[in-house]
């Protein structure tokens, strides 16, 4: 599987839409995003978009997997 690149105008638009913090907050998470996450897993169909994506510290994002 492929390490997609998000467009920096989706990252821009999902920061303005749902802001900066970790959407999954779990267990351990540092609150402050630095990473896209996809609701539903590119590896699974989910695609490049607002209503797809939000941001989520690199803790949370690293345990939700696909």
């Amino acid at each position: 599987m492929r390490r997609q690149t998000i467009d920096p105008r989706i990252r821009a638009k999902v920061i303005a839409t749902y802001g900066n913090r970790c959407w999954l907050n779990m267990p351990g998470c540092s609150i402050t995003a630095t990473e896209d996450d996809h609701i539903i897993p590119f590896s699974h169909g989910g695609r490049d978009t607002v209503a797809n994506i939000r941001r989520a510290c690199k803790h949370c994002n690293a345990m939700r997997q696909d």
